[in-house]
């Protein structure tokens, strides 16, 4: 599971140094993956989306949305879909912010929630 968290991060980190990419300190992106350690801050969730559209074949990921909360701490999170399944990436130094069903290495291995995507 760690390389898969890993695998995400490299994603997240490339999307981070784009043009226009959330303004994210880099760091804890390389250190994660030169370290092979997990990135404190990224969890992921993976869900279903639902309802599918019927007929439709999805891949690829959408943009980085950012949720800001009042005590200036942000979330910032985008979809990486596949068929109807999907992995919602999220950045947050504020765990309070999380939707339930995110996951960090440091949580374990043992389940993972599936949750669900509106789709359309």
């Amino acid at each position: 599971m760690l390389n898969v968290h890993l695998y995400f991060v490299k994603l997240f980190g490339c999307r981070v140094v784009e043009p226009g990419g959330p303004p994210i300190d880099i760091r804890a992106f390389s250190n994660a993956i030169l370290d092979e350690t997990s990135h404190p801050h990224l969890y992921l969730r993976v869900g279903r989306i639902v309802p599918f559209p019927e007929g439709k074949e999805i891949a690829g990921f959408d943009k980085i949305r950012e949720a800001k909360h009042p005590d200036g701490s942000s979330v910032f999170c985008w979809l990486y879909g596949i068929g109807c399944m999907s992995v919602q990436v999220l950045h947050a130094t504020n765990v309070t912010l999380l939707p339930q069903g995110a996951w960090h290495p440091r949580l374990g291995s043992d389940s993972l929630v599936i949750a669900k995507f509106p789709g359309g």
